[in-house]
């Protein structure tokens, strides 16, 4: 399994989408998906929990501090830029 169907799959299993067979995909499956994603409110649900999922890790202000932080190392090393280390895990 490759890294799509494995994150198709994570999104079916958290509520947030369908994941349509390549191998056997018609085109009415996707107008069936598309409209059972858009009238059934419990996709909605699991969208928005996954949203607030990803907003809970606050990555552009993590992924900035961890640059300044590197950036902040390596200036006190004479260039040394390989040098620092910052954690960014949650």
């Amino acid at each position: 399994m490759h890294d799509q169907e494995f994150n198709l799959d994570r999104v079916e299993a958290l509520g947030g989408g369908i994941h349509l067979s390549e191998l056997r995909f018609r085109p009415e499956h996707l107008r069936e998906a598309v409209d059972r994603v858009l009238t059934d409110p419990t996709f909605r649900q699991g969208a928005e929990r996954q949203g607030q999922v990803l907003l809970d890790y606050h990555g552009p202000t993590r992924a900035a501090d961890a640059v300044e932080a590197y950036l902040a190392g390596s200036a006190g090393e004479g260039g040394s830029a390989g040098s620092s280390r910052v954690s960014i895990g949650k």
